[in-house]
């Protein structure tokens, strides 16, 4: 048996009784004021949490009203929490306030699971998912993301129509036997003042977009087919839809976490800007990197020297916006492969 003392309001008035309660197995004793015991059973009584040292409440239902006892005595109302039936898992919250340790190192464990899920586990489950769905279901994202651009961004090229071809041509004649399942799609755009933006991209399905500017910048059609090899890199190992899986994921595990299911229906709608905006790891970028290396030198293009000399003649392009001007914004937005010399040692081992 428990005794303590305490406070009883009866729910209809804030007056405040003085009174002893006892909890016995199956049955609670008040005695409110001196007067006769009321007698519980203890299925109609509401404990409050331990937590702290705030006072400590039982509650439950007195002629339509909800009638308490309140008490200091919080030694002998954890105890009865503690060795009644049902009650011994809210004692979690009360050892975490006494374990400040141990809630620490249950947040920094946390932090640490999260930390792996985003940089590591979803990267890796994306990777695997990507390389599981047929190239076909990519058309979809990639017509709905070149509509977006050719609607906001591009204007139609002023490269000849031969120069095209000879450019496509041999692209074509380089990429045929690459591991990709169906026949790359190169075309051409220009973008920027004046159309003389440089830059390249690879979309899902197996289309490449070149900029006049980069094709101008070009010393010869080799250096072009260099960086257009890098694109097929992106492409090959599924990149772009890599990184769409990954931004899905993390849709979906925030969505489920948070229960804002509207995170659902954005994400549906989104991947078209997901890949206007992609800028891919330094991991990704290596990686087609590399690919477009060996497939100029396999193909008998040239070799990792044609993509340096693109890659710094693009970073000297770039490097002249680097002040506030108007067409920072794009230069910024369209540099998704800045030059390092990481990469330049890497290409040229």
């Amino acid at each position: 048996m428990v005794q303590m003392d305490g406070i009883y309001y009866d729910g209809q008035s804030a007056v405040a009784h003085p009174a002893i309660l006892m909890l016995t197995e199956g049955i609670a004793t008040i005695a409110i004021d001196g007067g006769n015991p009321k007698i519980l059973t203890l299925n109609v009584l509401e404990f409050s949490d331990p937590v702290g040292k705030i006072t400590r409440n039982i509650s439950w239902v007195e002629d339509g009203a909800m009638a308490s006892f309140q008490t200091n005595d919080i030694a002998a109302f954890d105890q009865w929490l503690k060795s009644s039936n049902g009650k011994k898992t809210i004692f979690f919250i009360d050892f975490l306030e006494k374990h400040m340790l141990a809630v620490i190192a249950a947040l920094l464990a946390s932090l640490v699971l999260i930390y792996g899920f985003v940089a590591y586990g979803v990267p890796a489950a994306s990777r695997v998912i990507a390389h599981q769905i047929p190239p076909y279901i990519y058309k979809f994202t990639t017509d709905h993301t070149l509509a977006l651009l050719d609607k906001t961004l591009f204007d139609p090229s002023t490269i000849s129509e031969a120069k095209q071809a000879r450019i496509r041509l041999a692209f074509l004649n380089m990429t045929k036997n690459t591991d990709w399942p169906n026949q790359f799609d190169l075309q051409f755009r220009a973008m920027g003042a004046g159309g003389d933006m440089p830059n390249a991209m690879a979309l899902p399905s197996g289309v490449v977009i070149v900029t006049d500017g980069l094709v101008k910048l070009a010393e010869n059609d080799e250096e072009i087919l260099a960086v257009l090899a890098h694109e097929a890199g992106h492409i090959v190992h599924r990149h772009g839809i890599t990184a769409i899986v990954q931004a899905s994921i993390l849709t979906v595990s925030v969505t489920f976490i948070t229960g804002e299911l509207s995170g659902l229906s954005e994400m549906l709608i989104s991947n078209s800007v997901v890949l206007t905006q992609m800028s891919y790891s330094r991991d990704l970028e290596k990686q087609a990197d590399l690919f477009g290396k060996d497939l100029v030198i396999e193909t008998g293009v040239g070799d990792a020297h044609l993509l340096v000399n693109m890659l710094k003649k693009m970073e000297n392009y770039y490097g002249q916006y680097s002040d506030d001007t108007a067409d920072k914004g794009l230069s910024d937005y369209f540099s998704s492969h800045p030059m390092t010399q990481e990469r330049v040692k890497y290409l040229l081992e």
